[in-house]
């Protein structure tokens, strides 16, 4: 229960409470603004509305104590506990014989077990006996706290679920543990699931399928899918996650649920594509699809499909091209969403910019807005696709003119927060992210002097080795590397050592008032498990620091940028990354399979777009034909960044920047 209510927490900013009944007295509403106190001091905020709801809760007394069971703390010392002072006077010669002491008695110790023949693990390894100062002190508060929202127990299971399957993005790892603990106390007979984004269909349907309740399973395989094109795609990954086996009850649940939709349906979304004819084939096979269908018609369809006499749209449409026969562009406007995303590929082919262009503005109603906004963000990245970019930009400030939202016709103005709107870039949210989205640039303030990037970890079972490095290049273009297999320091960062068994953690700062240009964050699993998913605790996050002092508690949750707790399975992630200039930081947990050894330190490109936040919310504004004020008082509608606080805010992360559909 712990994990989802903190899994609610870090990916929706939603805390359980127990509604009270009548009016709290001056006692209680006392109380609950000294938890609110309390709560600032870990990095946030109730709004007044909450303060005078948890005042009449029952749950008043507990709150700031179970509050705090679910902020991730980093429980272990870094090899030199006065970090960073204790390193930046260590001479090089002193922390390599450290770091290779280290070294020797963990995976040293293993191997000279193994050439004597046993399988002997070192569970904690020698560490240098070092001044550890104890530290009572915080550092100043440095970032503006996080709103929260409370969360009425008898909706903490309905009511995320509702809010996650209606978002159109990716799921997250821990959003889809939210969804699977939710499902378990929920009658998913009686829910609509309305899925905007398709990818978010497979694992929805893979927790649905492990259900007991065949007719509650029907129901529910039946408003998720819209038609047996969603129900292949959910099956093939089903498949795939139940090691390529059904029994043989599954078999005959899964074969019934796509003969509940017409013949007619199943013969046009059985080919998905002509490359993907074969898979569907074999994913029908697995199924014995055949043996225990019921319609005939359903089983000539795949019959069809067999012998190859089936073609997909996909296939009709390059076909046509091939011949370069007239009308194709008429026929692939038919399908208006498919035209959107291959237009850079039809330019490419010669077809004119002018007729594409027309025929998306003319179909703009029926576009997905978010499919626009992420394909001009990615082609506003590259000089050479200015063609498509254009005419992508041009639709989207149609589909803005068209949409319904609260802004049209209103006086708004828009808090930028903690956010610096003109290096932000709307981006698909990372697994890693939580409630912030990739993409997203923070404003470092004035009075952040250092940048703090910091992992904790623990496993109970297996010794765990993982590694932080930082990476980039100064504004005359030399690089930088800083990491157990690179410098551990230099005139601007610092590695707080290198440490090699579980139930540790490590620190890498830098200073603002630098040349650096940008630097990268990186995270590498080296040794102990396959995959980050794999370790009982994984716990990462950047920081801003002013005062490096032996007293200063090094890590102050208050203080954090973002963190989270890796999940995803691979072994190398790039959390996010400064730009020193410009006073920014921005989360982008893009993942590689490759060693940091093996040169995942590499810089990755960080290009702004030409379409950044700023520029959006412009269009949108221009769109809805909305009045952008300088002054909040002025405004009928206030867009905040995250959680609102009063009635006339709206909170562009809780509306995904209005970009649903």
């Amino acid at each position: 229960m712990d994990n989802y209510r903190r899994n609610l927490l870090d990916q929706l900013r939603l805390v359980t409470y127990r509604p009270g009944q009548g009016v709290p007295d001056d006692l209680s509403l006392q109380k609950a603004m000294t938890v609110n106190q309390e709560l600032r001091a870990l990095g946030f905020s109730l709004t007044a509305q909450g303060i005078v709801e948890l005042a009449a809760s029952p749950s008043l007394e507990s709150f700031h104590a179970e509050f705090r069971k679910l902020i991730p703390q980093v429980r272990a010392k870094p090899m030199y506990p006065n970090f960073p002072s204790q390193v930046m006077a260590m001479d090089e010669a002193q922390f390599r014989f450290h770091q290779m002491a280290h070294y020797l008695s963990t995976y040293g110790m293993e191997q000279l077990a193994r050439a004597f023949g046993q399988d002997y693990e070192v569970r904690r390894g020698w560490l240098p006996e070092v001044e550890d100062t104890e530290k009572t002190q915080s550092d100043d508060t440095l970032l503006k706290a996080r709103t929260i929202e409370l969360l009425k127990e008898e909706e903490m299971y309905v009511l995320p679920v509702k809010k996650l399957l209606a978002k159109a993005e990716r799921l997250t790892v821990q959003e889809l543990e939210i969804i699977r603990e939710a499902l378990k106390h929920l009658d998913v007979a009686g829910l609509d699931f309305d899925v905007p984004f398709k990818q978010n269909m497979m694992p929805v349907f893979n927790e649905l399928f492990a259900l007991e309740d065949g007719e509650a399973f029907q129901q529910a395989g039946r408003s998720l899918c819209q038609h047996t094109g969603d129900v292949l795609k959910c099956l093939d990954y089903t498949l795939t996650h139940h090691d390529y086996h059904f029994t043989t009850g599954q078999k005959k649940r899964l074969v019934r649920l796509i003969e509940s939709y017409p013949a007619a349906d199943w013969r046009a979304n059985v080919i998905l594509s002509n490359k993907k004819a074969r898979r569907t084939v074999r994913v029908l096979e697995y199924l014995s699809y055949n043996r225990f269908s019921r319609s005939k018609e359903h089983r000539e369809v795949v019959r069809a499909l067999r012998n190859g006499e089936l073609t997909s749209w996909e296939g009709q449409v390059k076909a046509m091209l091939a011949k370069g026969q007239e009308g194709v562009l008429d026929f692939i406007s038919e399908r208006p969403g498919m035209l959107l995303r291959w237009t850079n590929w039809l330019l490419k082919l010669g077809l004119e910019k002018a007729e594409i262009r027309e025929r998306l503005l003319e179909r703009a109603d029926e576009l997905s807005t978010r499919t626009l906004v992420f394909a001009a963000t990615l082609l506003g990245k590259k000089a050479e696709k200015e063609e498509a970019f254009t005419v992508l930009r041009d639709v989207l400030a149609r589909k803005l003119q068209l949409m319904v939202t609260p802004l049209a016709g209103k006086k708004v103005y828009v808090d930028e927060g903690r956010l610096d709107l003109a290096h932000s870039m709307l981006m698909s949210k990372g697994d890693e992210a939580g409630y912030v989205r990739n993409g997203l640039a923070y404003r470092i303030p004035e009075e952040v002097k250092y940048v703090r990037f910091f992992v904790y970890w623990n496993d109970r079972e297996k010794r765990v080795d993982i590694d932080l490095h930082g990476s980039g290049s100064t504004i005359d273009h030399k690089t930088l590397a800083i990491g157990w297999n690179e410098d551990f320091r230099d005139e601007y960062c610092v590695h707080s050592g290198d440490i090699t068994h579980s139930d540790a953690a490590e620190y890498i700062d830098m200073t603002m008032d630098s040349p650096i240009n940008e630097i990268q964050f990186n995270v590498n699993l080296y040794n102990g498990h396959d995959t980050f998913d794999q370790i009982e605790k994984c716990f990462i996050g950047m920081m801003a620091v002013s005062k490096l002092n032996p007293k200063v508690k090094l890590y102050d949750p208050k203080n954090c940028f973002f963190y989270s707790d890796i999940r995803t399975k691979t072994r190398t992630l790039n959390y996010g990354y400064v730009n020193v200039p410009k006073r920014y930081l921005c989360l982008d947990d893009s993942k590689t399979e490759r060693q940091w050894m093996e040169g995942a330190y590499s810089i990755a490109d960080h290009t702004t777009s030409r379409l950044t936040l700023e520029s959006y919310l412009e269009m949108l504004l221009e769109g809805q034909k909305a009045q952008r004020v300088a002054d909040r008082q002025e405004a009928d509608v206030v867009l905040v960044m995250e959680k609102p606080e009063a009635e006339n805010e709206i909170s562009l992360i809780d509306s995904d920047f209005f970009i649903e559909r």
